[in-house]
């Protein structure tokens, strides 16, 4: 998950280096700079929005495909790139529900 903020000044959309799993556990009213601009804002946590990382899918079969062959050789690269891309699905619809969920929430 990936939080991100649009600057008043500029319209840009900027992403946050850190990441809090609920809009509760950011500081309220954190003064922030647009990097495009250089303006500083007071924004509040519900003007900051949460979108899914990408990419999950394809690592876990990447990785599963290498680990799988380098221990059961070829059957082992297709089966351990199956069972990777599919935990790389499951751990981006974890992303995309917590994305979700804290868009949801109001504070």
């Amino acid at each position: 998950m990936k939080l991100f903020i649009s600057c008043h000044y500029c319209d840009q959309r900027f992403y946050l280096s850190t990441v809090y799993p609920s809009r509760r556990d950011i500081p309220t009213s954190p003064t922030i700079r647009c990097p495009y601009c250089q303006n500083e804002y007071y924004y509040t946590p519900n003007e900051i929005w949460a979108e899914p990382g990408t990419g999950a899918p394809l690592a876990g079969t990447a990785l599963g495909a290498i680990v799988g062959g380098l221990i059961g050789g070829p059957i082992g690269l297709l089966l351990g790139g199956a069972l990777g891309g599919t935990a790389g699905v499951s751990s981006e619809q974890q992303d995309r529900e917590a994305a979700h969920r804290f868009n949801e929430e109001v504070v």
